[in-house]
């Protein structure tokens, strides 16, 4: 919590206000604490005000003080803005208080799409000294044949780009954000004055329609679908295969940060991506078979934060979750796996975190639900009447799939059993034509699920619902 205290000259007197902190969670109690000794202010409007672009209004609680004092839960609040959380479990608001339409305290809030439960921190990690900086080790394991994307959290200010760096089997790799272009035209007409077949020196790219490829324009106003890369954009080989542009790729735009685009060859169009944010502020996704596509045995992102990195004991022994995010490195791990088999999830843990796992098939069970209503038939056999035949007048079955994970780490558990409480999860498919991944929604079914605290290594069984069946209704 931190507080400030406001002048009110327009009534007189001070307020004293505590507030949150500037990243919170959504699911979290989040509370204002308001005190006056002016009477004269009777009550207050706590209003959030989505940022310059967005468009979601703005929502307001009205607050009464008693006796001078006054406390406001606004978590719910916050929640309403969230609107598509598989594409964005990130907001960016003011919140201010207002007293006869007049502003008299505003502070800024990075909401987060989730919760924190006391003895948690984030992000979840192991705590390393690496060549004299503190670093939060986070280990996952990558299924290199399935989609796949590491989230991050960055807590730079709008328009900073986060430092981050790679390195896959022990190499560097200098580009590890999605390749970008500037936006879709109709025609080259729109963008060049002629078509050459040679390569380019790029001062932008953009995907055009009717050629259904990628274009760089160079500072002449020459187009081609052939580039250098240089330190805007990749090599032309990142954006078109051939004539076309390519279907397993991914792209930013630049004039829509926010979106993901893939090309879909049926459609034959450039189509946004419906999961995961590109834009690298909050949390964010990066696509590890972009930048690590070689990868064998370890890929990792660094994530360096602008502070010197020393942290006292005194902050190893109380973590200040948020309030340390800042001064210490992130190292994600990936262990590349080259598993095929069994059923892919992908869910969004407490933190608001795509979280993905390759779980062993188990059994396949089916119950069936009877109606309650039943339709009634007369059968008549050769003169002999058989009356009130009874059928039942419809039959639901659930069908529920038993899986596994085994031999897992305390940190590999840590993260795999976050799907128990996961109210997104979803079934890979697999991929259309087109490229695009298909995913299927599911339920963890309840149960309870129990972890010996003293082994080493740890099993998780888990069962999931799919959709009833629903068979045809009499």
């Amino acid at each position: 919590m931190r507080s400030i205290i406001v002048s009110l000259p327009s009534i007189g007197g001070n307020l004293k206000v505590r507030y949150p902190d500037e990243s919170v969670f959504a699911f979290n109690p989040l509370y204002m604490e308001l005190e006056t000794g002016n009477m004269a202010l009777s009550y207050v409007e706590l209003v959030a005000v989505p940022f310059a672009g967005s468009q979601l209004p703005e929502k307001a609680i009205r607050c009464t003080l008693y006796q001078g004092k006054a406390k406001i839960y606004y978590s719910r609040l916050l929640q309403l803005f969230f609107t598509d959380i598989i594409h964005q479990r990130t907001v960016f608001l003011k919140v201010q208080l207002r007293h006869n339409g007049i502003t008299i305290f505003s502070t800024m809030h990075k909401v987060l799409w989730g919760s924190l439960h006391v003895g948690e921190k984030f992000p979840s990690g192991v705590f390393k000294w690496e060549k004299g900086r503190t670093t939060l080790e986070i280990t996952r394991i990558w299924f290199k044949n399935y989609p796949f994307t590491v989230s991050l959290f960055s807590d730079e200010q709008e328009g900073i780009m986060p430092n981050i760096s790679g390195l896959c089997d022990g190499a560097d790799v200098a580009q590890v954000y999605y390749p970008s272009f500037i936006g879709i035209r109709a025609d080259l007409a729109e963008i060049a004055t002629s078509t050459v077949n040679d390569a380019v020196t790029p001062t932008a790219i953009y995907f055009v329609s009717d050629t259904l490829s990628f274009h760089a324009v160079d500072s002449a106003g020459n187009a081609s679908t052939q580039w250098s890369s240089t330190s805007r954009y990749q090599s032309s080989e990142m954006y078109n295969d051939v004539t076309t542009a390519r279907n397993d790729m991914f792209w930013v735009s630049e004039e829509e940060p926010e979106n993901l685009y893939r090309f879909d060859s049926q459609e034959e169009s450039l189509c946004i991506v419906d999961y995961s944010n590109p834009y690298p502020h909050g949390i964010f996704e990066l696509r590890p078979s972009l930048a690590f596509p070689d990868a064998e045995h370890i890929a990792i992102y660094r994530q360096q934060q602008p502070g010197d990195g020393a942290l006292s004991t005194f902050d190893f022994t109380f973590d200040y979750t948020f309030f340390m995010s800042h001064s210490y490195d992130v190292r994600v791990r990936l262990l590349v796996c080259d598993y095929k088999a069994g059923y892919y999830l992908r869910w969004i843990d407490q933190f608001g975190n795509f979280q993905y796992f390759l779980f062993t098939k188990g059994t396949e069970e089916i119950k069936n639900t009877l109606s309650d209503e039943a339709v009634y038939e007369d059968l008549e056999v050769r003169g002999m009447s058989f009356p009130e035949r009874k059928r039942v007048s419809a039959i639901t079955s659930t069908r529920t799939f038993k899986c596994c994970a085994t031999g897992l780490t305390e940190e590999i558990y840590d993260y795999v059993s976050s799907v128990l409480h996961s109210s997104v999860i979803d079934l890979y498919l697999g991929t259309s034509e087109g490229g695009f991944e298909i995913w299927v929604p599911i339920n963890i079914a309840a149960g309870t699920y129990k972890k010996k605290v003293k082994d080493v290594l740890h099993d998780l069984e888990i069962g999931f619902t799919m959709s009833d069946i629903q068979a045809q209704t009499l």
